[in-house]
């Protein structure tokens, strides 16, 4: 019905919401394009299109001018959240759930959605409030929440609050430089070392909406090395330094270090890395 009447830009919007629904992607994604193409859209619907077909910067820069022209003031708070969400405009998002959550209007179902707006906004304190609101609505029986979505509220929760952090490894590696060893910079790769460390952390400025920065330092000495290297006190090595995790999306982290030599084989130099990790599962 909707192809009989032509290519009307609301209607293909309609199509592409049906086509979404039945699991066409491809043809949801062909509609919305098409229909920001043809125009007449409302501009909620354009703002939403814009985001949904791979143009955030253009969603984000309509919004902003429908919203301040007074083009969304028919929106309720919680409307206006979601679409601020949509057009990846995250102060927007976090500022109208507020709103709704200061007249009452917030539901208990949104809270979730609040605290991820607030995270993304940079504010910690709004989003564990929100965050732990939603697991006491659940554990209250009020709110419905998958285990998965408990759990992964729960770890929300856990990676905002976290202001620092200790850390304690063993490792047996085979081959590579032990730790400390200045005077034999690499073992063989048939060798193998046994180190231990201990690290502790500080994030002085929070979460940072998923970018933090940490101020670090650890200590780290080889136990074993089967090459017949130095172990012991005498190859402690203290780093003290900083790192950076300049995206929120990805799991890119750069560090500088200043090594401090704390035995006889250890040394003094700096230390640059650029790590990058990802992951699957729980």
């Amino acid at each position: 019905t909707l192809q009989a009447q032509g290519a009307d830009g609301p209607l293909l919007a309609r199509r592409a919401a049906l086509r979404a629904q039945l699991g066409d992607s491809a043809g949801a994604r062909a509609d919305d394009e098409a229909a920001l193409a043809q125009g007449g859209l409302p501009v909620e619907t354009e703002i939403a299109l814009l985001a949904r077909t791979g143009h955030p910067r253009q969603a984000r820069e309509r919004f902003i001018a429908a919203r301040d022209g007074g083009a969304l003031d028919a929106l309720d708070d919680l409307q206006l959240a979601y679409l601020a969400a949509q057009a990846n405009d995250a102060p927007g998002a976090r500022d109208a759930f507020r709103r709704a959550d200061t007249r009452g209007t917030l539901p208990e179902r949104a809270l979730t959605d609040a605290g991820y707006a607030a995270v993304q906004a940079g504010d910690d304190d709004g989003a564990l409030a929100w965050f732990q609101r939603s697991v006491e609505a659940a554990d209250a029986g009020r709110l419905t929440q998958s285990p998965q979505q408990r759990f992964d509220t729960r770890r929300a929760v856990a990676t905002v609050d976290r202001s620092g952090g200790f850390i304690a490894s063993l490792t047996r590696s085979g081959g590579g430089p032990s730790a400390g060893n200045g005077a034999r910079p690499g073992a063989s790769a048939a060798d193998s070392t046994l180190q231990a460390g201990t690290e502790a952390y500080w994030r002085p400025f929070g979460y940072q909406g998923g970018r933090p920065v940490e101020v670090f330092g650890r200590v780290f000495q080889t136990l074993d090395d089967q090459s017949g290297g130095p172990t012991g006190t005498q190859t402690a090595q203290a780093t003290v330094g900083a790192r950076w995790k300049p995206l929120a999306s990805q799991n890119l982290v750069l560090s500088l270090g200043r090594l401090i030599p704390l035995g006889s084989q250890s040394t003094a130099d700096w230390l640059v890395q650029a790590a990058y990790s990802d992951g699957i599962g729980t």
